[in-house]
């Protein structure tokens, strides 16, 4: 029933349906309605990315200064016992040699050993793996790096509970 109006309408009505300020009001509404929802979601998406970007930043930061307090600590631990361990042993070194080549009256040669045991300090690496690994978007190399400082980190007594 519908299709047979449709069939008998005129194209000079539909022409002037057109022009009609109803349909020019309706396509501009349209358009209008088109418009700002694309505008919303690039604005959307916009903000999305920006919190994703502003998440990734703040959990490198963290990764950033938890990493440098793995390298102080390291770097800390060679200043305190690595440099004197290591003149103590040239001097001692030194000293044997010296006594190889002039011997002493009963052939008995002293020297002192420092048989230290050093413990890599705390650092609070595992944290800065985890959150590299889940929030943070690297590839390749830097992660390699992680757990290249990881390994270094990792203390058996501490993971036993010793």
């Amino acid at each position: 029933m519908i299709f047979q109006y449709i069939y008998e309408f005129e194209s000079g009505s539909a022409y002037n349906l057109m022009n009609s300020q109803f349909i020019s009001s309706v396509i501009g509404a349209l358009a209008g309605a088109f418009a700002g929802a694309y505008a919303a979601h690039k604005i959307g998406t916009s903000a999305k990315r920006r919190e994703l970007l502003e998440a990734q930043l703040r959990s490198t930061n963290v990764a950033i200064s938890s990493a440098f307090l793995t390298c102080n600590s390291a770097l800390g631990l060679k200043g305190q016992h690595v440099k004197s361990l290591y003149d103590n042993h040239i001097s001692e070194r030194s000293r044997f040699e010296a006594a190889l080549k002039n011997p002493p009256a009963n052939g008995q040669i002293h020297f002192a050993m420092d048989l230290k045991t050093l413990h890599m300090p705390f650092v609070p690496f595992d944290d800065v793996s985890r959150i590299i690994q889940e929030q943070v978007n690297v590839r390749g190399r830097p992660l390699a790096l992680v757990s290249t400082i990881q390994k270094f980190t990792y203390v058996p007594s501490r993971k036993l509970g010793v």
